[in-house]
C-alpha cells in the first residue's frame, strides 16, 4: 500500500480509485496486501468498495471481512522469543527501540515520538503499550520490527536471528529499520491461500509492490510489477515497472495498459 497503492498524502488517487472500483464490479478480485495491519487498512478497504479477503501484517495475518467461509489465518511469535531477540539487541546496541503488533495492539519498547508519526500516524495512542518488553508483552505479537538509528548494524542483527532456524531478517530505509520474519509466512503465501480458495488460477494474477517485502509476491504473480519509486531490488524481480510513481497514478496507468495487452493477446 504505502508507496504503492496510496500516494505520499497516504490517499488513494481519484484516477485510481475508480479504475479500481470499475474492475472489482467486473468481477475481479482485488486484494490489499501490506505490512499494515487491518485496523490500519480498512478505511482504504472501505474507500474502494471490496468484499475480497485482505492481506494484513506482512502475510501473517490474513481473512475476509465478508465471507465468513473464508478461514482467519493469524500467525504469531512466541514473545519469549521476541524478548529474548530485543533484549539481546539491546544488550550490544544494535538497536535503539524495538515494537510489536497485532490488530488490536502495539507494544513499543519505550516512548520515542518520532517513531510513532512515523508508523501511526491515524493510531491512537490509546492502542499503544510502552514499556521494556518483559514487562508488558504478555500475548504473543504478530509482527515485530527493530529501530536502528545508527547505520551499519546489519551483520549484528542478522547473527542474532540466525540462531533462530525458522526468522529471517529484512532491512527497509537504508538498514534503520528491520522486521522480523517466518519462513513461508509473506504476501505470497496468503495470496496463493486466497486464489485457491476461489480457485483463480496464479496464471491470471497480477501484483504490485515497491519494497523488499514485495519480493516474493511479484515473483509469484504471473505477472510482477514494480513501481518507478520501487527499490533497485525489487525492480530487479519485477516483469514490468511502471512509467509513472505513486504520486502520479502508477497503478492506473499500467493496469490500463496490461488490460489493454490481454486485449490483443500480446500477455497471457
Amino acid at each position: 500500500m504505502d508507496g504503492t497503492l496510496l500516494n505520499n498524502k497516504q490517499k488513494i488517487s481519484f484516477l485510481t480509485k475508480q479504475y479500481l472500483r470499475r474492475l472489482h464490479k467486473k468481477g475481479h478480485t482485488i486484494v490489499l496486501a501490506s505490512g499494515r495491519p487491518y485496523r490500519e487498512m480498512k478505511r482504504y478497504y472501505d474507500e474502494l468498495k471490496l468484499n475480497s479477503p485482505i492481506v494484513c501484517l506482512g502475510g501473517c495475518h490474513y481473512f475476509s471481512p465478508f465471507d465468513q467461509d473464508f478461514p482467519n489465518y493469524e500467525f504469531s511469535f512466541d514473545r519469549k522469543v521476541a524478548i529474548e531477540i530485543v533484549a539481546e539487541l539491546l544488550k550490544i546496541g544494535a538497536i535503539d527501540n524495538a515494537f510489536c503488533e497485532n490488530n488490536e495492539h502495539i507494544w513499543v519498547h519505550h516512548r520515542d515520538p518520532e517513531l510513532i508519526n512515523f508508523f501511526w500516524k491515524t493510531t491512537g495512542n490509546e492502542n499503544i503499550i510502552y514499556g521494556p518488553f518483559e514487562k508488558t508483552l504478555t500475548i504473543n505479537p504478530t509482527s515485530l520490527l527493530l529501530e536502528t538509528k545508527n547505520k551499519d548494524r546489519e551483520k549484528e542483527i542478522e547473527t542474532v536471528i540466525k540462531k533462530y532456524k525458522t526468522l529471517n531478517v529484512r532491512f527497509w530505509f537504508g538498514g534503520h529499520y528491520s522486521e522480523i520474519y517466518f519462513d513461508g509466512f509473506n504476501k505470497a503465501s496468503a495470496l496463493e491461500k486466497i486464489a485457491q480458495y476461489y480457485g483463480i488460477d496464479k496464471s491470471h494474477t497480477i501484483a504490485f509492490g515497491d519494497q523488499h517485502n514485495d519480493i516474493e509476491m511479484l515473483k509469484w504473480a504471473k505477472i510482477g510489477v514494480a513501481m518507478k519509486n520501487a527499490t533497485a531490488e525489487l525492480k530487479s524481480y519485477a516483469d514490468y515497472v511502471t512509467t509513472k510513481d505513486n504520486n502520479h497514478n502508477g497503478i492506473y496507468f499500467e493496469l490500463k495498459d496490461i488490460f489493454k495487452k490481454i486485449r490483443k493477446k500480446q500477455l497471457f
